[in-house]
């Protein structure tokens, strides 16, 4: 839910899950990218690549997505 917002308000660049108008598109063409390079992965692996991309442009969200410091980790 995290990400979408951030996506809704633009906050990330690219969006990874959906997101209004062109930025649909967008998402689909990336998460169709993301399994082409990696066919043998899965949703939550496409989901996981999402955070990676958020945390370090973001400062004050990295430690939300930090595998060392949540309780699921990644």
């Amino acid at each position: 839910m995290f990400v979408r917002f951030c996506e809704d308000n633009e906050l990330i660049e690219d969006p990874y899950i959906a997101g209004p108008d062109e930025r649909l598109a967008d998402a689909e063409d990336r998460q169709a990218a993301f399994f082409r390079e990696h066919p043998e992965l899965n949703d939550r692996d496409c989901l996981i690549a999402s955070f990676d991309a958020l945390a370090p442009t973001h400062k004050a969200v990295a430690g939300l997505f930090d595998p060392t410091t949540t309780p699921c980790g990644s």
